[in-house]
């Protein structure tokens, strides 16, 4: 878990989030694949607007943890829509992130 949370520090750090800095985030967001079991999704909540019905139902599927520079309700209100498990917003503590990936990994599939 610390090799992942220091991965996703640097990530944070160097790119300042930018959907396009990470393809495989992105990929995921225009043409999500079923989750493996295991497996926890971290949303950016700016990539929404990319989803087509499909692939907002995926995201929905897999009880994200979102991530958002917004704080507005509306931002909150579609997080619970996508049935989010947790709800951050940046900067994010990496020790809450962890915490809540790590609470993602242990529920039950």
């Amino acid at each position: 878990m610390r090799a992942i949370c220091a991965e996703l520090y640097w990530w944070l750090t160097t790119t300042r989030g930018s959907p396009t800095s990470l393809p495989a985030a992105w990929d995921f967001a225009v043409a999500p694949r079923a989750m493996r079991a295991g497996e926890v999704l971290v949303f950016d909540l700016s990539l929404v607007g990319a989803l087509d019905a499909t692939a907002y139902e995926r995201v929905q599927a897999t009880r994200p943890i979102v991530v958002t520079g917004a704080t507005d309700p509306g931002s909150r209100a579609l997080a619970a829509n996508l049935d989010a498990s947790d709800y951050f917003v940046k900067p994010v503590e990496l020790e809450e992130l962890a915490a809540a990936i790590n609470r993602r990994m242990s529920e039950a599939p």
